[in-house]
């Protein structure tokens, strides 16, 4: 189906703020770090009941929800949404359903979402239909094609997210450099050592010492990244972080990358049930740092970047 022909889908002008629901960890993070490659704002649920919470408290373009959810399906999501919506007097948003059979499609489709896309999803497709949705009225959005991001396949190999294998031609993505960064650290000597390795690649920097601080600054100043400490005085970076992804406004989907002593699973699945993107192991290595940085901050090569200037501290 076109992109359009649901019930009540209109043009937004700029990005578009995306709720990605799917309960597979690898689907979510590829689609979101698609998206964002596009510079759409994005935010993840693994489920139905967690994905209308997140409705509740912010505002949406879109819903990418996968048909088969643990729970309440992904139609029963959308007829939810739906009611919701009905009931608040909200815009309504555009729903995409991801599917693998024709009974999903209708289903989908008489739960109230807008149209459908197969899976694995295609990069190209999803993008082509959010490219309208972004489109300023009576014009043609000019996107960048974006090379899929690639992750293991269950054989060993790496599979895009086409799921065929092959990458379209796309132009270089690069790093952004200076990026914007926060950094959440109550040890004054982690904190100064972090902010020095960063200087030195000329990224512009705000350093807080607690989670009810970062709070603060992520409402106030529009961030690429922040580096979010857990065990923290005032309100760890568990709980900012919660914060941070449940309100309205600056930052809802900023890439969060816990600075954590803890290795195990364990605590590092409670960074992501947290909402946060990533993590890093202290001591901070140099090399690892630099990577991680980079992985979240991608931007097509030529594209403009802020001047630098002055960091807070």
């Amino acid at each position: 189906e076109a992109c359009g022909e649901g019930s009540e889908a209109v043009a937004r002008e700029g990005p578009l703020r995306v709720l990605v629901v799917d309960d597979g960890a690898g689907s979510r993070t590829t689609v979101k770090a698609v998206l964002m490659r596009e510079n759409h704002k994005v935010d993840v649920a693994k489920n139905g009941e967690e994905a209308l919470k997140k409705v509740s408290k912010a505002l949406f373009d879109v819903a990418i929800i996968n048909a088969v959810l643990p729970g309440m399906s992904g139609g029963d999501t959308a007829a939810s949404i739906r009611e919701a919506e009905s009931s608040a007097g909200t815009r309504p948003m555009y729903i995409i359903g991801a599917t693998s059979s024709s009974d999903q499609v209708d289903e989908c489709i008489a739960k109230g979402m807008d149209t459908t896309l197969a899976k694995p999803l295609k990069s190209e497709e999803l993008l082509e239909k959010l490219s309208h949705l972004a489109a300023p009225a009576g014009q043609e959005v000019v996107r960048n094609a974006v090379k899929p991001v690639r992750e293991e396949s269950s054989g060993g190999g790496e599979q895009g997210l086409d799921g065929d294998g092959k990458t379209p031609a796309t132009p270089r993505m690069v790093p952004k450099c200076p990026a914007r960064i926060l950094i959440v650290e109550d040890h004054w000597a982690n904190r100064k050592l972090i902010e020095a390795m960063l200087l030195q690649k000329g990224h512009i920097l705000d350093c807080v010492e607690n989670g009810k601080e970062a709070v603060t600054m992520t409402s106030a100043v529009e961030y690429d990244l922040v580096l979010m400490d857990c065990n923290m005085p005032i309100m760890d970076g568990w709980q900012a972080t919660e914060t941070i992804r449940q309100r309205r406004g600056l930052n809802v989907s900023v890439p969060i990358v816990a600075v954590t002593a803890n290795a195990m699973k364990g605590d590092r699945d409670k960074c992501i049930q947290a909402g946060m993107d990533d993590y890093i192991s202290k001591p901070v290595d140099r090399k690892t740092l630099y990577e991680i940085i980079d992985k979240w901050t991608m931007v097509p090569a030529g594209g403009e970047s802020p001047q630098p200037s002055s960091p807070t501290r």
